[in-house]
């Protein structure tokens, strides 16, 4: 196994959970009178997190408003015409984070995660939670039947501290009683989530559904389902 991983830290968001595609599709058909599938919805919010990825590395264009940030990118994906009026693209977003108050929007959980948990668990490594999120993170894990499959679950607004900043790996690592070095983080932001966990001593894997990040300095899979066979089959 690789580096003798003896715990697996999971980003939330991105990682384990996407946004509901299906309910982008329906607020972008509404303000945007553009019919689109579920599916070109979901490549599109893989697209703009490369585009957030890129802007973070200047510290300068960290987006103020991530909400309006985030789906902008989405939309632009799905509207490369740039045919849709500024005014009818805010009311989308908007909408959306109404609902997303209501009701976590990210609620599209990936298929396979439970069988990957399955396979940590009969290997004996140890899992846990790391998300930058809203305090929602252990609810939402619960409604899925998912908590108790964490050893350690830390949300950034419930613990005050959030990534990039080591602090927040360090008190999973205390948490669970492991060391970084037999540690590795799984995440969808390079320089949110491998960043944070490279300065915290962890080694980290990106999830690059559409294969863009492939040099930007840590290792990649397409995929949730993809990590096994990458711990499998890496050599040390």
């Amino acid at each position: 196994m690789r580096n003798g991983f003896r715990g697996i830290f999971f980003d939330m968001g991105g990682t384990l959970v996407f946004p509901d595609p299906v309910r982008i599709s329906a607020a972008f058909a509404k303000y945007l009178n553009r019919k689109l599938t579920p599916a070109l919805c979901l490549e599109a919010v893989h697209a703009a997190t490369i585009d957030l990825d890129r802007r973070l590395a200047t510290p300068s264009e960290k987006p103020k408003d991530w909400w309006l940030q985030y789906f902008g990118a989405v939309a632009d994906h799905c509207d490369q015409k740039g045919t849709t009026a500024a005014e009818a693209r805010l009311r989308a977003f908007e909408e959306l984070r109404e609902d997303h108050r209501t009701r976590n929007l990210w609620s599209y959980f990936v298929p396979g995660a439970r069988d990957l948990l399955d396979w940590l668990e009969s290997k004996g490594i140890v899992t846990g939670i790391i998300s930058n999120s809203d305090g929602r993170v252990k609810a939402q894990l619960r409604t899925e039947g998912l908590l108790e499959r964490f050893m350690v679950v830390l949300d950034s607004h419930v613990v005050g501290v959030e990534k990039p900043d080591a602090k927040i790996f360090e008190m999973a690592l205390d948490a669970v009683g492991l060391a970084a070095g037999e540690t590795l983080y799984i995440g969808d932001f390079i320089h949110i989530d491998g960043d944070g966990a490279s300065r915290a001593g962890l080694s980290a894997l990106i999830i690059d559904p559409l294969g863009k990040r492939a040099d930007w300095g840590y290792p990649t899979v397409p995929s949730l389902e993809a990590v096994r066979g990458w711990i499998e089959t890496a050599e040390s």
